[in-house]
């Protein structure tokens, strides 16, 4: 087979391609500039530096939209009609996707208004503004940021529908890898020939390896629990099952967790009192005052976190919808099976997400008590090895794996003409309809989008596609809906 055949009709190949452009073009526009400076002053003033990083128009990355997925879905618990959106239809979903983006730019544009602010007091002593009344400056500037945003997600989309992964933790994971390569290139650079840049280099890349490996395994840790279809009279066997994971919190428990820790009292450390100070000190550093409190903050977060976003009552309820049953469980115990793993496994990811946020402490606490040469990377190695960045890179990894998982099962199939039928608000629901439309007869494909130990469940970056043969696609969505 040449070349251009094995492109052309390699259809993962093809969305491979698509996505390292992607990724290119997002790592060469990342410093454009604010229309609002002068970068060239700026430049003959401290030498570049790396400032353009600070007033580009991608400065916020893709943290509003984040933080709009997090506020919708904290939000879809207390206020009833944001949660008839997360679990009415698919067009409930669209509503909320829409719905994010428009918060995301709100967001946007009252950070940039902030940043701006700041911005405006400095730039106007160097000189090196294009605009110099402080109303249009700031203004133009937030409107900067916004379309920054805009530009990003677009970006994203176009990994999303064309690529391969989730293109917003894709985009993601590209910057987070780049930084920590540069952390490491800078402090070999700065230890040149000394112990550090011999030795402890590699152990700090051995050591993100085997936990990329560790983290991606207990990631897909996962129990199977198979689900049979009655029709009619009798019951239906089908591959179908529910996937019981430790990871519906995510990663916002450990995150919410250590912000708990750290904000408040950095804040109270500036003033003065030596016993808030103390406090402060002692809940900042990597001691085991930190290690405990870090401990009891992720477990109470994570069991939070988890009631949110795991449903036993409407995973319950979507099962009697399509006759559904756990194979091999009472169907008076379903309920109570439910309950009872989805405390298991906040439990288990809480102890995961201790260790995760716990091992940078404890490598310091180490290191701090070896020779000085060893102890001069310390600060790379715990960078380095920060749970949330690798938790980040183990959740685009799976994602990714899963995706191609789902385009070879399709491309081995004996149907060759696949249709998107139904997007689905979690993986249980997915799964479920997946498997009773092959209790119908009709061939179907679960194709994941998500970011596992990123955003949880239920937001606009995740989804779950369902896909069947085109001509069975009205008879499906028929059956989906009007059951």
């Amino acid at each position: 087979m040449t070349i251009k055949k094995f492109i052309f009709k390699n259809n993962i190949f093809i969305k491979i391609l698509i996505t390292l452009a992607v990724i290119v073009v997002f790592r060469f526009i990342r410093f454009i500039p604010l229309v609002t400076i002068n970068l060239g002053v700026i430049k003959n003033i401290i030498g570049g530096g790396g400032f353009g990083s600070y007033v580009s128009i991608f400065t916020l990355g893709f943290w509003p939209y984040l933080s709009a997925c997090i506020i919708l879905q904290i939000a879809g618990v207390f206020i009833p009609p944001l949660k008839r959106m997360y679990f009415s239809s698919e067009a409930g979903r669209k509503k909320l996707v829409s719905l994010t983006f428009i918060l995301a730019i709100i967001i946007a544009f009252i950070q940039g208004l902030d940043i701006s602010s700041a911005l405006y007091k400095n730039l106007f002593l160097w000189q090196a503004l294009l605009i110099q009344n402080k109303i249009i400056f700031i203004c133009v500037s937030s409107l900067s940021f916004a379309a920054g945003l805009i530009i990003l997600i677009w970006l994203a989309q176009i990994i999303s529908r064309w690529g391969i992964g989730n293109g917003i933790p894709i985009l993601i994971v590209s910057s987070i890898i780049a930084e920590i390569v540069n952390n490491i290139r800078l402090a070999s650079s700065s230890g040149e020939g000394s112990f550090f840049s011999q030795f402890t280099l590699i152990y700090i890349y051995i050591a993100a390896i085997i936990l990329v490996i560790f983290y991606s395994y207990v990631t897909d840790l996962q129990r199977k629990v198979y689900v049979n279809f009655k029709d009619k009279n009798k019951t239906i066997m089908t591959k179908t099952y529910i996937p019981m994971r430790n990871s519906w919190a995510g990663r916002m428990p450990l995150a919410i967790a250590i912000g708990a820790i750290w904000l408040p009292f950095r804040y109270l450390a500036y003033r003065e009192n030596n016993f808030i100070y103390s406090i402060a000190e002692k809940l900042s550093s990597s001691n085991l005052v930190y290690i405990s409190s870090l401990f009891i903050l992720v477990m109470i977060f994570t069991f939070m976190y988890t009631a949110i976003i795991y449903k036993p009552g409407y995973i319950l309820n979507t099962l009697k919808k399509y006759k559904a049953k756990f194979n091999g469980i009472d169907e008076k115990e379903t309920g109570n099976f439910l309950k009872r793993s989805g405390l298991i496994c906040a439990f288990g990811s809480g102890l995961f997400l201790f260790f995760v946020a716990a091992l940078p402490a404890l490598t310091q606490m180490f290191l701090a008590k070896q020779p000085c040469e060893i102890n001069e990377g310390s600060n790379v190695m715990a960078a380095t090895l920060s749970g949330v960045g690798l938790l980040v890179i183990v959740g685009v990894i799976i994602d990714v794996k899963r995706q191609i998982k789902a385009y070879h099962q399709m491309q081995r199939s004996d149907v060759k003409d696949w249709s998107l039928c139904y997007t689905a608000i979690d993986e249980i629901e997915a799964n479920i309809k997946k498997g009773f439309l092959q209790s119908k007869g009709i061939p179907a494909v679960v194709k994941p989008y998500q970011f596992t130990w990123g955003m949880p469940i239920r937001t606009a970056i995740d989804k779950f596609e369902v896909y069947v043969r085109r001509s069975d696609n009205d008879l499906a969505r028929d059956y989906l809906t009007n059951i």
